[in-house]
């Protein structure tokens, strides 16, 4: 977050460098000085440290519930929250389609924007993964979430967010 926040407020200095290797030499296993042992960031521009850091948070949170907040506070979701929700073929297929022994199963790994997004489209064009939804964002609506109406009824400055 601290390097999030001085990205944004383009007050780049070596801590903020710093800050994002110490997340990455972690994940390697080894000490922060060790640059060379894993892929250590050294850019200061404000735009290739966003790209990098959105990435970042995008790998190093998966699965703990994070990326949803992450993107409505960068304002992407109308960009990601649009986009099909791809999934693992069924098993059967899989075995026959992707699965070497040995190796990781997941076929490819796919392009990754500017903003962290990575484009699936490319491996279900060649039936490497499923659709399993198509979702639906509204970004004149959903950014915000309703103020709940026993709050409004208690404080009368309150007024509902728009669209609800």
């Amino acid at each position: 977050m601290y390097a999030e926040a001085k990205i944004e407020l383009d007050e780049i200095d070596q801590s903020v460098v710093d800050a994002i290797n110490m997340v990455r030499a972690r994940a390697y296993g080894v000490p922060a000085a060790e640059t060379d042992k894993y892929p250590a960031v050294t850019t200061t521009n404000q735009s290739k440290l966003r790209t990098i850091l959105r990435t970042e948070r995008r790998m190093e949170f998966a699965f703990e519930g994070r990326r949803y907040t992450d993107i409505i506070r960068w304002r992407l979701a109308e960009k990601v929250l649009n986009l099909p929700n791809y999934g693992m073929l069924d098993p059967a297929e899989l075995r026959e389609k992707i699965v070497n022994k040995g190796l990781w199963f997941f076929p490819e790994t796919p392009p990754i924007d500017e903003n962290g997004i990575a484009d699936f489209s490319i491996m279900f064009n060649k039936g490497l993964i499923k659709k399993i939804t198509q979702r639906s964002f509204d970004k004149d609506r959903q950014y915000l979430w309703p103020i709940p109406a026993k709050d409004i009824l208690i404080n009368s400055n309150l007024t509902q967010n728009p669209n609800y």
